[in-house]
């Protein structure tokens, strides 16, 4: 991520700090909410072995395309219940 978004969340933080109180605890604790989300979700990546990842934005994409929205969704739900079972992520 670049420097600019922290800096603007920093100062962002500053400001609610000193003029919204409340404001300062709720962005606080939606980013402790956010950065603890981030770690789970890329500890979950490593976790899972090399093989057994499904790409999701891949495979619904692909589905939609060939059978349309509303049916490669019901596919896409299908084929990912029967990949889970098997092992897969």
């Amino acid at each position: 991520m670049s420097l600019w978004p922290w800096v603007g969340l920093g100062i962002l933080l500053v400001v609610t700090y000193y003029f919204v109180g409340w404001l300062f605890g709720l962005i606080v604790l939606l980013l402790i909410v956010y950065i603890i989300y981030r770690l789970y979700r890329w500890f979950e990546r490593l976790s899972t072995p090399h093989g057994k990842r499904i790409r999701h934005g891949m495979l619904r994409g692909h589905l939609q395309q060939q059978y349309g929205t509303k049916e490669g969704d019901k596919v896409y739900k299908e084929i990912v219940g029967k990949l889970r079972k098997e092992g897969y992520r």
